[in-house]
């Protein structure tokens, strides 16, 4: 039986790209062994940064922390799942600023122009008061030099 290999002296303890590992206690007999390979594609980011795992320290090399890997791949996957979870949280999060945002700047936009029109109203009412008093004026003054032209034209 063969010795261990660089990456079981490993001090880091978990696997390096294209190590190889001699797995014993299979079908086969203990001399013989089935050699496994590991490519780090295969390993998730997280899963390298948790450290080696008991199926990895374990020193029997038998088959035993099967059940390890299979919990470890279930709590990556439920792991995953509360991350895609929080991503859509903070979307929605981010959506609803986003409307508020939007709503606020439409109601000051209504609120423009509702002031607008109203000023163009009192505008237009003092326009138009405005408008008859010149009116009136003119008529006035016209009334006034009709009523002069008329009276000096009598003189005559």
């Amino acid at each position: 039986m063969r010795g261990p290999t660089e990456a079981e002296n490993d001090s880091s303890g978990g696997p390096v790209h294209g190590d190889v590992f001699l797995v014993s206690g299979g079908p086969t007999s203990s001399t013989e062994g089935e050699m496994l390979s590991v490519n780090s594609e295969n390993l998730d980011p997280f899963d390298q940064m948790s450290g080696p795992t008991e199926a990895e320290n374990d020193s029997s090399g038998g088959r035993s922390g099967c059940g390890d890997l299979q919990r470890k791949q279930q709590l990556m996957l439920k792991k995953r799942r509360v991350l895609s979870a929080l991503a859509r949280l903070e979307n929605c999060v981010e959506d609803a600023k986003r409307r508020r945002i939007i709503k606020r700047q439409k109601n000051k936009r209504d609120e423009r122009r509702t002031f607008a029109k109203s000023m163009l109203r009192i505008f237009r009412q003092l326009s138009d008061q405005r408008f008859l008093e010149a009116k009136e004026k003119i008529e006035k003054v016209l009334n006034e030099s009709l009523q002069e032209q008329y009276l000096s034209d009598e003189e005559k």
